[in-house]
């Protein structure tokens, strides 16, 4: 699943694609700490999750170049902040988190027929788009972690997490529509 414009990029670009949504992806971790880190429900599941809404933008927008850049970030964050040893748990737990967003995109595109280049993409589409993503995104990430004994009640954590995804995604999505509605005005002030 790619897009014909992001295939014809030369390498370069790719690479600063990847690098640049790894960036992304670890700078709203950091906003989320600061902003929402007392709204911590257990280690890892958040009530308001403001990284989920950038995974699923920098996927909508740059498919496998934007997983690839969640996987980059998501490997620095889970060995910066929670390496425990255990470097099978850290690399899996990167990847769901790189997988669930580009899943979430395909499954869309096959089951709600969003358009794979984001044509006539309306509200509606991308609220059962953040909807998907956040349930498939906390049931695969909290079965890892209740697979590797990390969490005691998977349905309970579960059931967070994916409200704080969907919180912080439909937070990020509305704050990306004001900025998209503000940029013709501020660029006409010139």
């Amino acid at each position: 699943m790619k897009s014909g414009v992001l295939k014809d990029l030369p390498i370069r670009y790719k690479f600063a694609l990847v690098v640049s949504s790894g960036a992304l992806y670890w700078g709203s971790f950091e906003l989320n700490k600061i902003l929402f880190d007392d709204l911590l429900f257990v280690e890892r599941v958040h009530w308001i999750y403001i990284p989920a809404g950038i995974r699923l933008i920098l996927v909508l927008l740059f498919f496998e170049l934007g997983a690839l850049g969640i996987l980059l970030g998501a490997l620095c964050l889970n060995y910066v902040y929670y390496f425990n040893g255990e470097h099978l748990f850290a690399i899996g737990t990167s990847m769901l988190a790189a997988a669930s967003p580009w899943l979430a995109r395909y499954l869309s595109v096959s089951w709600l027929k969003m358009d794979l280049n984001l044509r006539g993409l309306t509200n509606d589409m991308l609220l059962k788009v953040s909807l998907l993503f956040a349930v498939l995104s906390s049931c695969l990430i909290q079965g890892w972690f209740y697979w590797n004994g990390k969490t005691d009640s998977f349905w309970m954590a579960a059931s967070v997490m994916a409200v704080g995804k969907w919180l912080g995604t439909v937070l990020v999505l509305a704050i990306l529509r004001m900025l998209l509605k503000l940029a013709p005005i501020l660029m006409s002030r010139d």
